[in-house]
């Protein structure tokens, strides 16, 4: 599911305000399919890039996104589709992982996967 009532993927460093990926940005914007659901987008993404909230995956995390979702195919060939279209969840993970902050999310079952193959501080919500 796509848009201002997606997954969380907030990233929250220990300690400070939260954060918001560029990467759920694009899937908020994605899914603001009228006027009224782009306004609100704005007015939310432009409050935390006002106060310098917004991170965005470095080259590094590129790569590594990269050669993570060629290690899950390899040892998971079942799961090459879905871990494919998870690119996007992997380069959450591995922002809030450099940046040593705790994500925060409601996408149980893909961040446990990514998880397995790389920690980081996952927060899961009900």
């Amino acid at each position: 599911m796509r848009g201002p009532r997606a997954r969380l993927g907030i990233i929250t460093v220990r300690a400070d305000p939260t954060y918001l990926s560029s990467v759920v940005v694009e899937e908020l914007y994605a899914g603001a399919l009228d006027d009224r659901a782009v306004r609100l987008v704005g007015r939310q993404v432009g409050a935390l890039e006002r106060v310098g909230r917004l991170v965005t995956p470095l080259l590094e995390d590129w790569k590594k996104a990269g050669k993570l979702v060629a290690l899950i195919t390899r040892r998971e060939p079942g799961r090459k589709p879905k871990v494919q279209q998870m690119l996007n969840d992997i380069l959450l993970a591995l922002s809030a992982r450099r940046m040593g902050a705790d994500l925060y999310t409601l996408n149980r079952d893909d961040f446990k996967l990514i998880r397995r193959y790389q920690p980081f501080s996952l927060k899961l919500l009900d």
